[in-house]
């Protein structure tokens, strides 16, 4: 899973005055690009279990 733990270091750091908001900005962006990565990948994944459902002949039993 991403790294939550690094963005609320960053938040932390920030309230506290030892970083600017651009390193908030970029960890948040960073968190943003993951969390859009994972779920592309989840999608390739499901979409491959369907197609090898479909090219085994068990595409009417497939199961999310």
């Amino acid at each position: 899973m991403v790294d939550l733990a690094g963005q609320e270091l960053r938040m932390t750091r920030f309230k506290a005055g030892l970083c600017d908001h651009v390193e908030v900005v970029t960890a948040q962006t960073a968190l943003a690009n993951a969390l859009d990565s994972e779920t592309a990948a989840l999608a390739r994944y499901q979409a491959a279990r369907i197609n090898l459902a479909a090219s085994m002949g068990h595409a009417e039993n497939f199961h999310w």
